[in-house]
């Protein structure tokens, strides 16, 4: 695999904390500038070790694909424990995506575990000044959480280097990574196209409601509730996702949320694919539709369920930052502004 000269800056570049960032509030939202064909996109893994060097040029050639030039990250396809190498080294990769000027966009390689290890060191200054495309999802939820907030720049949840392509998938990231206007409302996937997942829109409970989205792997965003990269969820509409968790697990983590006090603030809750979820017990008579009816509905907001967010082949992306609106009544997630400018 070729690596960009560049990349080798990255040694250089090493992760600096920035605590007097970290406990600043909420800044003025910007939007990253759209990409465009030709532009850099940086491949990093800032969580678990890739598989395979077939996986990497996997991902090497759907960026390309894309229209786009893949640039991997000095320490892309190191292995350290079950981690992308040290914490050290995979923030290092981050910063140099986020500090040099001719890198347009950040893709992560995939998720897996390992991102929240290192927030603290993130160069978000530099998220700030150069603001960019960054995409990914499951683990990939604590760096998107933490750079919107910290940084206030949209970042994106949507498909990693290795995620598998689908028209519907890789229509809905480019409209989002690509093009300076309204997303406007999702869609759903064609069913006689669609791969594995439960799309069927569920009014949880009705209503209609707007603010700025926020949300990503439910797994990460209660396990970082108490900590100074907690997702600020009031006056949002959160959206999750979640793989392979059984429904007990789903309830204590939403139980979490919801003795922090927080989830009693959102406006709407957006709920996307619980993926191989019931399967993990399946002697319960509660399965996760219940869970979600039990914790949520009380509420008192809109929540829909059956939204094609997560670990499934058909995914859309959506801008963490930008204002939503969801109409639960008629079974519609509609983002209401650009995401990049």
């Amino acid at each position: 695999m070729d690596l960009s000269r560049r990349a080798v800056l990255a040694a250089s570049l090493a992760a600096t904390p920035l605590a007097a960032l970290a406990s600043k509030g909420p800044r003025k939202l910007v939007r990253p500038p759209a990409l465009k064909p030709g532009d850099s996109v940086a491949l990093i893994a800032p969580a678990s070790t890739m598989p395979d060097a077939a996986e990497v040029e996997s991902a090497r050639q759907f960026v390309f694909s894309l229209g786009f030039r893949p640039v991997f990250g000095l320490h892309a396809t190191k292995t350290w424990g079950y981690l992308a190498g040290t914490d050290e080294e995979r923030a290092a990769d981050l910063n140099w995506a986020l500090r040099d000027p001719s890198v347009d966009g950040i893709m992560c390689l995939r998720g897996g575990y390992g991102a929240m290890r290192f927030l603290p060191s993130i160069d978000y200054e530099a998220a700030r000044a150069h603001p960019k495309v960054f995409i990914g999802y499951s683990d990939i939820t604590a760096l998107l959480v933490a750079i919107t907030q910290k940084a206030g720049v949209v970042t994106f949840h949507g498909p990693v280097g290795t995620s598998s392509v689908s028209e519907f998938s890789t229509n809905w990231m480019m409209r989002a990574l690509t093009q300076p206007r309204p997303l406007g409302t999702y869609t759903q996937p064609d069913p006689a196209k669609a791969g594995k997942g439960d799309f069927e829109l569920v009014t949880v409970h009705g209503g209609k409601a707007s603010g700025p989205l926020v949300g990503g792997n439910l797994t990460l965003l209660s396990c970082l509730m108490g900590t100074p990269y907690a997702p600020d969820i009031a006056g949002k509409i959160l959206f999750i996702e979640e793989v392979q968790e059984a429904p007990y697990r789903i309830d204590r983590m939403l139980t979490q949320m919801w003795l922090s006090g927080d989830l009693q603030k959102v406006r709407g809750v957006a709920l996307g694919q619980f993926t191989d979820c019931d399967s993990q017990e399946p002697g319960s008579s509660w399965r996760v539709r219940d869970i979600v009816a039990l914790r949520l509905k009380p509420l008192g907001v809109p929540v829909l369920s059956g939204l094609p967010i997560g670990h499934v082949k058909d995914k859309i992306t959506l801008p963490l930052g930008a204002m939503a609106q969801l109409d639960a009544d008629a079974q519609t997630l509609t983002v209401l502004e650009p995401a990049v400018s």
